[in-house]
């Protein structure tokens, strides 16, 4: 399907045209879908991706005004809901359960140093947190988290100093309390 073709079945699907809609459906899969899979992380399936962009799309069509956009803005929905999954992946990540099992070795566990870094990674904010998920957990380079957050590899390098300097400094004041008992 070309541009003009797009935007015609844009057009009919905003006025009722279910057979417009199952063109554009079958448009996006054949041009969004590869896209999602070359960008979507481990534990994020880009057919769920793929299925969430389109139930968004479907109800912001009434709003598409530029219908030869289409696919630029339905890959800007598909980034905003990645980024929002990763965010509550971060989250989920560092949750007691999970984080016994990723971060603590059982040979050198001390229960006391689990709990201190628990509550440093709490007091982050969602992009530290973020980029604290992608760097630590996912094991990604500084280049991937620039281009997963679109800033410069400059900007992640500074989030990342100024995320660890955060957690060293509630580190540290946590440890004065505990050695103050």
């Amino acid at each position: 399907m070309g541009h003009p073709e797009v935007a015609e079945c844009v057009r009919q699907a905003q006025g009722g045209n279910r057979d417009a809609w199952g063109k554009i459906y079958l448009y996006l899969w054949k041009e969004l879908l590869p896209w999602l899979k070359a960008i979507a992380p481990r534990g994020i399936d880009p057919e769920d991706l793929f299925h969430d962009t389109v139930i968004v799309l479907w109800g912001d069509l009434c709003r598409l005004r530029d219908e030869t956009r289409l696919l630029a803005y339905a890959s800007r929905i598909a980034r905003h809901i990645l980024t929002r999954r990763r965010i509550e992946n971060a989250r989920s990540h560092l949750s007691p359960a999970v984080y016994d099992q990723a971060f603590v070795d059982p040979a050198t566990r001390n229960p006391e140093r689990d709990e201190l870094l628990r509550a440093a990674t709490s007091s982050l904010r969602k992009h530290e947190l973020y980029i604290f998920n992608l760097y630590y957990c996912e094991g990604a380079s500084n280049r991937d988290v620039a281009l997963s957050l679109r800033v410069s590899l400059e900007c992640v390098r500074q989030l990342k100093h100024r995320m660890n300097a955060k957690l060293r400094t509630v580190l540290m004041k946590n440890q004065r309390r505990t050695e103050a008992f």
